[in-house]
């Protein structure tokens, strides 16, 4: 891919390159695990095909991996997610932000940033006021590690299910979590010279 390296204009802190090391080695870890799936159990076939019934909730045809198998490949989302952790896709964007300041740095983590937050996912604010944060934070929360309620999101997980059939919420978190594994694995590219020493961003044009 065409590209440009971009210099930053502050210091690369240790904290900034300890991360970028930590994001990256958690990256390739996370894609191995999703390219083991697409190799022993034959892909994420994930169902694109949704259909709104009389009573307003959603059915799909759902995918064909298990859940037990695919809670693996959230675990490592996980770590990408959680503003807890230290490389928290978005947290790790802002941190890039404030060191390479250049506009067209600037713009294309603030791109990274908002497809992050509003990913193009089918059923997601169709015939319904959910939005990929109610989803992803319910299912996680409440559907799949069992830690409770999260106050910033609107909605519980039986909301959700009351208007989605069982195969919905599944297959449309997982499209979730891979649309996202896409923008890990961009951002990880983007960061790769600063891993090998030359301290520059590296920025598609």
């Amino acid at each position: 891919m065409r590209h440009r390296l971009v210099a930053p204009s502050v210091r690369i802190s240790d904290d900034l390159l300890d991360k970028s090391n930590l994001f990256s080695s958690q990256f390739f870890e996370f894609w191995s695990n999703y390219e083991e799936l697409l190799t022993h159990l034959g892909g994420v076939r994930v169902s694109l095909h949704f259909e709104l019934q009389n009573d307003n909730t959603m059915t799909g045809s759902g995918f064909d991996v298990s859940r037990h198998r695919l809670k693996g490949l959230y675990l490592d989302y996980r770590k990408f997610h959680s503003q807890n952790e230290p490389i928290c896709f978005l947290q790790f964007c802002n941190s890039l932000k404030r060191t390479f300041r250049e506009e067209c740095a600037q713009q294309e983590l603030d791109d990274l940033k908002q497809q992050w937050i509003s990913p193009e996912v089918p059923v997601v604010g169709w015939h319904n006021d959910f939005t990929v944060a109610d989803v992803i934070e319910s299912y996680f929360n409440e559907e799949l590690f069992h830690v409770g309620t999260n106050s910033k999101t609107s909605v519980s997980i039986r909301e959700i299910r009351k208007q989605w059939g069982p195969q919905v919420l599944d297959a449309v978190t997982s499209q979730i979590v891979l649309s996202r594994l896409l923008l890990i694995r961009n951002l990880n590219w983007m960061v790769e010279p600063i891993l090998i020493g030359d301290s520059k961003l590296r920025i598609p044009i």
